[in-house]
Formats: C-alpha cells, sequence, structure tokens
C-alpha cells in the first residue's frame, strides 16, 4: 500500500475533481503541474484514495440533486391530486429510510478513515467539502501551492509523487 504525502493527495483531489467535471488528463496535468500520462496513472496506483475521493465528490453532486428532487416532491406533496400526493409521500419516505440506512454504513468507514490521514489532510477535506467547484478548485489550488513552496512543516512522509516524465 502507497501512502500519499499531503501535496500528493491534494493533486489526486483536484484530478478527481476535474474529471467529474468532464476534464481530459491532459488538463488535468496542466492544472496539477505533472505529465498527463502520471495522471492517467493515478486511479490505479492509488486506487482505494482514488475511489474514496471520487465517490465523496460524486455523492456531493447526487445530493445536491437530491436537494432539488426533495424540493420537487415537497411541492407535491401539496397537489390537490391524491395520486401525485401519495407518490411524492412514498418517494420522500423510501428516500429517507435509503439514507439513514448508508448513514450508519458509513459511520464505521468514516471512523477508519479519519484514522488514515494527518489531520491537516482531514481539515482540508471537511474545509473543501460543500464549497461549490469553482471555489472548491481555487482552494486545493492554493493548499497545493502552499505544500510546494515548502509550507507542508509536518514533512508530509509517504513516497513522492509517481513521475518520470517531466512536467509541463
Amino acid at each position: 500500500m502507497t501512502t500519499l504525502n499531503p501535496a500528493s493527495l491534494v493533486m489526486l483531489m483536484i484530478a478527481v475533481e476535474m474529471r467529474l467535471e468532464g476534464a481530459t488528463w491532459k488538463e488535468i496535468g496542466r492544472k496539477v503541474k505533472r505529465h498527463e500520462r502520471t495522471c492517467r496513472r493515478w486511479p490505479l496506483l492509488y486506487i482505494r484514495e482514488w475511489n474514496r475521493l471520487y465517490y465523496q465528490a460524486d455523492d456531493q453532486v447526487a445530493t445536491r440533486v437530491g436537494l432539488r428532487a426533495r424540493a420537487v416532491l415537497n411541492r407535491d406533496l401539496d397537489s390537490k391530486n391524491d395520486t401525485t400526493r401519495g407518490t411524492a409521500a412514498r418517494a420522500l419516505n423510501k428516500s429517507l429510510d435509503q439514507r439513514r440506512a448508508l448513514a450508519a454504513h458509513l459511520d464505521a468507514g468514516e471512523q477508519w478513515q479519519a484514522a488514515q490521514y494527518d489531520s491537516r489532510v482531514i481539515k482540508m477535506i471537511e474545509h473543501v467539502k460543500g464549497l461549490p467547484y469553482e471555489e472548491r478548485m481555487h482552494k486545493l489550488q492554493e493548499a497545493l501551492e502552499q505544500l510546494r513552496a515548502g509550507d507542508d512543516r509536518g514533512g508530509g512522509g509517504g513516497e513522492p509523487v509517481a513521475s518520470l516524465a517531466p512536467s509541463e
């Protein structure tokens, strides 16, 4: 298992965000100042971290969409049509049950994940978690620049980013 240092983890976070928005590996490489071949290997080299970050980011998108859907269902609860009201109520109840089951399942996983990362990285992840895409990318880019400038006071540990090719 490979442990990522904070700078590498931030680059991975940026890559995940950009991939969810449809960016190419070349665009990601330019953003994080790594060769596109290096970036393209990250999902395989750091499969656990990549999947965790990817699913967290994807979950945020799904949450935003779910909030909009719930707003429509809440509106439908006030419908004069009995069928519409009943369908909306059933959908909302099913959604609530699913969220509760998922939350119970994820609690144990989050406790385990928290033990895997440096507290600064956890704080950063929590800080950017609910921000809009552009603001999240800006904050991650700032953190990466600070880490590259040597502001990583704890040393970071782990391996350097696997990059044999020159950065663009």
